[in-house]
């Protein structure tokens, strides 16, 4: 089994050490490959909304060096990165700096709004940038996603459709809206021309919305597009390592898929579904 998206206290909204994460993937949820995916930092000049979206600059050598020092081949050390396009050229050059085994892509801000920090502020901040345009905000979001994807720097594609975190029962949009569907479509063809992974997050089983990222309708475009899936818990304490995996993996499954994979050293590697 496969986790390639934790968070430690190198997070700043999340808690427990490294090993504790470790120790209790290998003993308690028979994981065999871990990954860390801490908040690359943000650029200096950016304000961040909420003050603990991602880890401190003088913090990065230390993770990197906190994972090494494992001397564990299944522990990988990944980054998780934001694209902010006024800092799109500093960021790039920063990633380049370091080497991860991975580099994950998502979106949490659009134009400095944090849209997946609470339901008030998603609805203020839709009424605020897009008059309460969905359709708009939408059309954002996944303006965004396209462009971090065409920077080429990621290798996996992360919760792809979290725009929809507080999106329950459609109480926002319908998750068949013609502009939504056709701007996933862009987006993973876009992920696909450059053979991105595409991340099953569960964590979104314990939102508001109460599904996995992505939906089964994303997937099962996916699979018609032949992408590859990676698994990630987006575990913000130890115990939430692997949490819903079995989930997860009883639909990829009913779709089609045989495998999932994870990239280590910037290369992917294939593993077998197995519940």
């Amino acid at each position: 089994m496969i986790d390639v998206h934790c968070h430690s206290e190198y997070c700043p909204h999340a808690r427990g050490g490294i090993e504790e994460y470790v120790n209790f993937a290998f003993k308690n949820r028979g994981i065999k490959i871990i990954g860390f995916s801490e908040h690359f930092p943000l650029p200096e000049r950016f304000i961040d909304p909420a003050g603990d979206s991602a880890m401190k600059p003088e913090s990065l050598e230390k993770y990197l060096n906190d994972i090494k020092a494992l001397k564990n081949p299944n522990v990988l050390a990944g980054i998780e990165v934001d694209f902010i396009p006024e800092y799109a050229k500093d960021i790039v050059k920063r990633l380049q700096k370091e080497r991860f085994d991975y580099i994950t892509g998502s979106i949490h801000f659009i134009d400095g709004w944090g849209f997946d920090f609470s339901e008030d502020i998603f609805r203020e901040g839709l009424k605020k940038n897009f008059n309460g345009n969905i359709e708009r905000g939408i059309s954002s979001y996944f303006g965004l996603l396209q462009g971090l994807i065409k920077l080429d720097v990621i290798d996996i594609v992360g919760h792809i459709d979290l725009i929809k975190k507080f999106n329950k029962d459609g109480r926002y949009f319908s998750e068949e809206n013609p502009v939504y569907m056709k701007k996933v479509k862009e987006t993973l063809e876009l992920a696909k021309e450059r053979d991105l992974l595409i991340e099953v997050n569960t964590a979104g089983i314990d939102k508001m919305v109460g599904d996995i990222y992505p939906s089964r309708a994303i997937l099962e475009m996916c699979y018609d597009l032949g992408m590859k899936l990676t698994l990630g818990s987006d575990a913000h304490a130890p115990e939430q390592v692997g949490r819903y995996f079995g989930n997860a993996l009883v639909r990829i499954k009913d779709i089609g898929y045989k495998e999932i994979y994870y990239i280590k050293g910037r290369e992917v590697k294939g593993a077998e579904i197995a519940v």
